[in-house]
């Protein structure tokens, strides 16, 4: 087994026998500022994604970690999967996010919540809002480079932001974020 692997079955081992996932400990920091180990340096990245969705999405605070891994990609779009059930004896509501393990940053977030249909949506103008909220919350300045896409309500609820800096749309630098039907966030992805 290499090394990636058995620190990702560690790492999940580790975070099946804790409490929920918002509650882990900070990881140890060496005197430098620089995780200490993978491991440290996954945990940290998973408690600040869970921390900065946490006050976006507040359910999340319910959701034990049920396991947490990464890709076997050794380029720069490696990333940490952190897989959420609330409760493992139901399917349903169950999340996922992804953080980009080179920057730390979220690049993607999924939630399916019980009872919730796949087939109604918001209407565009009250999705775009909610959308454009969840944005500035989640990115901050960063969101100023991000504009609402000619295209942007798509048949499956999403609306798509282009990235655009000095007036130049970047390609492949988008943003989908998913709505439900009282256009609500339950889901977030960016290109990256």
């Amino acid at each position: 087994m290499n090394m990636k692997k058995t620190c990702a079955t560690l790492i999940a081992a580790s975070l099946l026998a804790s409490v929920p996932a918002w509650a882990m400990a900070q990881s140890a920091v060496a005197a430098n500022d620089k995780p200490v180990s993978l491991q440290s340096d996954v945990n940290q990245m998973t408690q600040q994604a869970l921390n900065e969705l946490s006050k976006l999405v507040p359910e999340l605070k319910d959701f034990p970690a049920i396991s947490i891994s990464t890709d076997e990609n050794d380029g720069d779009e490696a990333v940490i999967f952190i897989h959420l059930h609330k409760n493992e004896q139901q399917k349903y509501p169950y999340a996922t996010i992804e953080v980009d393990r080179k920057y730390g940053d979220i690049v993607g977030f999924y939630i399916k919540r019980e009872n919730e249909s796949d087939n109604t949506f918001a209407d565009k103008e009250k999705a775009v809002q909610s959308a454009t909220s969840f944005l500035e919350q989640l990115l901050k300045e960063e969101a100023k480079q991000y504009h609402v896409s000619d295209k942007s309500y798509g048949q499956n609820g999403a609306i798509f932001f282009e990235r655009k800096i000095n007036g130049v749309s970047l390609l492949g630098g988008g943003i989908s974020v998913f709505l439900d039907e009282e256009a609500n966030v339950t889901g977030f992805h960016k290109n990256i």
